[in-house]
């Protein structure tokens, strides 16, 4: 695997490492009556998070892969 590929797999995971931690903190919010939402309104609201998160790892995940194909 190239390191443009390695760059860009990396910030993806790490995209789905926020991704798990805002789930869990909105999870133990809700468990421990800290946040008080359905499960209906608790999936749409991950369903945003998701998104944005999306939007801001995906590009930024290419830019890196850019930074890098350009120091080759």
């Amino acid at each position: 695997m190239s390191l443009e590929s390695k760059v860009g797999r990396a910030a993806l995971d790490i995209m789905e490492v926020a991704k798990t931690k805002v789930a869990n903190g909105l999870l133990e919010a809700r468990q421990s009556d800290r946040l008080q939402v359905t499960d209906e309104q608790l999936a749409l609201i991950m369903q945003h998070v998701n998104a944005a998160l999306d939007a801001t790892f995906t590009p930024s995940a290419e830019m890196l892969q850019r930074v890098v194909r350009s120091e080759q």
